[in-house]
């Protein structure tokens, strides 16, 4: 009984070691693995910790920063790791019926959610009018 009692005990006090390392995982580290998993010349939004959304390719990975070409300045631009708050795989297109109420573009992940959000409200429409019909 002793013995059941104390592997359990030592198996919930590894778990909950493995557990905090995994939460330890700053920013910083989490976005590096995301700019790496865009990988270079791979299209990115990146959204700064002032708020700002910059748009571009990126250019070049480092260990504390990456390099973006940022396609509304058209210049390269230097992020420092701690400079960003959230990046995004690609970016939206860029015309204005596109961008959000703030004029950002919308990413495609994002897209796609509005896409069937509003083929959802158009059926919901277009079944009212024809059971309205009858």
């Amino acid at each position: 009984m002793f013995l059941k009692l104390t592997v359990a005990f030592l198996a919930i006090i590894s778990l909950g070691t493995v557990l905090s390392a995994v939460a330890q995982t700053s920013r910083p580290d989490k976005i590096r693995k995301a700019v790496q998993g865009i990988g270079l010349q791979g299209d990115i939004t990146v959204v700064r910790e002032d708020g700002g959304w910059v748009y571009g390719r990126v250019q070049r990975i480092d260990t504390g920063s990456f390099t973006i070409y940022d396609i509304d300045q058209k210049a390269d631009v230097n992020y420092s790791y701690d400079q960003v708050e959230k990046v995004f795989k690609g970016y939206g297109p860029g015309g204005m019926l596109q961008r959000d109420r703030q004029g950002r573009r919308i990413p495609p992940s994002r897209r796609h959610v509005g896409w069937i959000v509003g083929g959802a409200l158009f059926g919901t429409l277009l079944l009212l009018v024809v059971f309205g019909l009858k």
